[in-house]
């Protein structure tokens, strides 16, 4: 069974990565000092304030720079409604009419070369968020499979994250997880 999340039940490290949220107005809860493995958080100076949402920030290449709207309550949505605010969210920053509001609020960044090309780099964490991902550009691979080498379609990930927030072994779990989610395309439509 799953998550809200789509991170397997009862795995909360996942939980705690992907669940990396936005401040907001309700349900909030502040947790001073120490290092913390957030469930649902953001780093605010010395305070991660946990919260009870998911917003997802992603990269938009616009003729004036790097832009990053933000997709609000990401784990409410589907899909197909992710796609088509990604899309209004992406133009509204290529025009240049994106609100602070629009580009605000996000604890984790998905950000893509795939488009520009280059196979690797590393992404920066934009304070006050705690984890952004990088996606490359795809490419066929020969793969050894014990037996022989195999063509197989590859996608490079860069995960960041800030290490005071995030044990760095949910982080690699979820890098593992959402590799063998993209790997089966299917499970996302689940």
């Amino acid at each position: 069974s799953r998550s809200s999340t789509g991170c397997p039940a009862g795995d909360h490290q996942l939980e705690r990565l992907v669940g990396l949220q936005a401040e907001g107005p309700e349900g909030v809860e502040v947790v001073r000092g120490g290092v913390l493995v957030a469930e649902g958080g953001r780093l605010d100076g010395e305070q991660l304030v946990l919260k009870q949402y998911y917003h997802i920030g992603f990269a938009a290449d616009t003729p004036n720079g790097l832009m990053v709207p933000v997709i609000k309550d990401a784990d409410k949505k589907g899909i197909f409604q992710i796609s088509q605010e990604m899309s209004e969210l992406a133009k509204k920053a290529r025009d240049g009419k994106l609100s602070p509001a629009e580009m605000s609020g996000a604890g984790f960044t998905i950000s893509s070369l795939g488009g520009i090309g280059g196979r690797y780099f590393t992404p920066i964490i934009n304070a006050p968020e705690v984890a952004i991902l990088g996606v490359c550009k795809s490419a066929m691979e020969p793969v050894w499979d014990g037996k022989g080498f195999q063509p197989r379609l590859m996608l490079p990930l860069s995960l960041t994250w800030d290490h005071r927030v995030i044990d760095g072994a949910a982080a690699a779990r979820f890098n593992v997880f959402l590799g063998q989610i993209l790997g089966d395309f299917r499970r996302v439509l689940l």
